[in-house]
Parts: C-alpha cells; structure tokens; sequence
C-alpha cells in the first residue's frame, strides 16, 4: 500500500471547512457530569445550547437560552442536579459572547478557529 499525502490548501479546503456544532466535553467547560452542545443558527430557534446528561442516551438533555440570564428552554432538568444547573448557566453567562459569535458565524468560522474557540472558554467555579 502507498501512502498519498494531500494537501488541504491546493484543494482550497483550508477555509472551506464548515462546522455547524460541537459537543463540549467536561475538561473544556468545567461541568463535570455532561455535554454541553453548541451548534450555528438552526432554523427557527433563538440562540441557544443543549446540555446533555449522556451522549448515548437521546433523552437525557435540555436546551438552555444563550443570554446574559440564560433560561430553560425545552427538555427535563431532572437529569441533573441544581448545583450542576447552576454551574451550566453560569458558563453560558461567563461566554455569553462567543457562544453568540458560534451561533451567528459559526459556519464561516474554519476548524482551527473553532478549536482555539473551544480551548478559550472559561470555566465557572
């Protein structure tokens, strides 16, 4: 077998790469008993993110607004606890800007940006 090497940039993919979502483990966002996923504007909801007790189980999440005072949304917060609530609201106050910029212009933004995205948030307490 030969190994071919690509080159991203001579097939102008470098920025053309579109990331609509991402799935935010615990050492990215602090919360240590869930996801938290973020995705681009999808249609005709307002800004929000979904925060996901177990990737594996579809009925394990609810949605929370992103704003300065974020609210629920949808789905059952039973799956967490009150303190583990709090900490996910506050880690959308803390990125209130950049969870918004992900929402408006994700899908222009490449993958390396989204990864330095993703390594700047910060953490709550």
């Amino acid at each position: 077998m030969t190994a071919i090497k690509i080159n991203f940039k001579d097939l102008n993919l470098d920025k053309e790469l579109m990331v609509e979502m991402a799935n935010l483990n615990p050492l990215k966002t602090g919360i240590l008993k869930g996801w938290i996923y973020i995705s681009t504007e999808e249609g005709q909801h307002g800004p929000r993110v979904k925060f996901k007790g177990n990737l594996k189980d579809a009925s394990t999440w609810f949605s929370l607004s992103i704003e300065k005072e974020p609210k629920i949304i949808a789905g059952k917060t039973e799956i967490t606890s009150s303190k583990n609530l709090k900490k996910i609201k506050e880690f959308i106050e803390l990125n209130y800007k950049t969870l918004l910029n992900f929402w408006y212009k994700g899908q222009s933004m490449d993958d390396d940006e989204v990864e330095r995205m993703k390594k700047n948030f910060k953490k709550p307490e």
